[in-house]
C-alpha cells in the first residue's frame, strides 16, 4: 500500500511539477517563476517532492512533520487523499482535518482543496441543509373578511381538563375557547362536561356577550 500511495504521489507531482523534478534531478535549481519556489523543494531519496522547511534540526519530531510531501492543489489525488483525511476524522472541523493533513503533506492552496472536498461530500451537505418550508396556503375567506363584527366568524376548541375544588371534592371542567378568525380576539367559556348540552350552554353564553355568529368553525369533536 506504501509504494502504491508513493506511486501515485509520484504521477502528481509528476503531472504538475515536472520542470522542478528535472531540475533538482540534475542538481539544479529551480526556477524563479516556480509556484513552488518559496517552499525550497528538496528532491527527497524515494523520488518524492518535500518541503524543506525550518525544523531540519529538531530531532523529536518525524521525518514527514519535517520534511512534508507537497501535493499539487487541483490533481484528482489530492483530492482522493484530502477526502480520505476529512472521512477519517470523521468530517470534523476545517482546522483538525488540516492540522492532520500537514503531519506528512504540504498541500498547495489546501483550505481551498479542502472546502471543496467538503462541499462535495454528501453527509457533510446533508448535517449542513436547512429544512425546507412548505408554502402556506391562502387564507380562507373567513379570515380575510373585513368590516365585520368581530366574533362573526369564529373557531371554537376544548382544552383541559382543569381540576377544581368545589367544597370538599374535586370535579374535572374544560374550558372552550371561542377565537374571532378575523381579528383573532378569544372569549373562554367553562364546560361542565364534554356533553352537546353543555357545549350548546357555552355558545349561547358566550353570543350572549359577543353577539351573533356567522359562521362558526370546529373540529367536529
Amino acid at each position: 500500500l506504501e509504494e502504491a500511495e508513493r506511486m501515485l504521489i509520484m504521477k502528481a507531482q509528476w503531472d504538475e511539477f515536472k520542470d522542478e523534478i528535472v531540475s533538482l534531478g540534475d542538481g539544479q535549481s529551480i526556477s524563479v517563476h516556480s509556484r513552488i519556489r518559496s517552499l525550497n523543494p528538496e528532491l527527497s531519496s524515494n523520488g518524492l517532492l518535500r518541503a524543506a522547511g525550518r525544523l531540519s534540526a529538531c530531532e523529536a519530531l518525524p521525518f514527514d512533520v519535517k520534511y512534508p510531501i507537497i501535493l499539487p492543489k487541483g490533481h484528482h489525488i489530492t483530492r482522493l487523499i484530502v477526502g480520505s483525511y476529512h472521512q477519517r476524522y470523521l468530517h470534523q472541523k476545517f482546522e483538525t482535518t488540516l492540522a492532520a493533513i500537514r503531519q506528512r503533506y504540504w498541500v498547495i492552496n489546501a483550505r481551498t482543496v479542502l472546502k471543496k472536498v467538503v462541499s462535495a461530500c454528501q453527509r457533510c451537505r446533508n448535517v449542513k441543509a436547512k429544512p425546507a418550508f412548505p408554502q402556506m396556503a391562502p387564507l380562507p375567506k373567513a379570515r380575510t373578511t373585513g368590516f365585520n363584527k368581530p366574533f362573526s366568524y369564529t373557531g371554537v376548541d376544548y382544552f383541559g381538563p382543569l381540576n377544581v375544588s368545589i367544597g370538599r371534592r374535586r370535579e374535572k371542567r374544560w374550558g372552550a375557547l371561542f377565537t374571532c378568525l378575523t381579528t383573532r380576539a378569544v372569549h373562554l367559556e367553562l364546560a361542565t362536561d364534554l356533553s352537546t348540552d353543555a357545549f350548546l350552554m357555552c355558545l349561547r353564553s358566550m353570543q350572549n356577550r359577543r353577539g351573533r355568529i356567522v359562521h362558526l368553525f370546529c373540529d367536529n369533536g
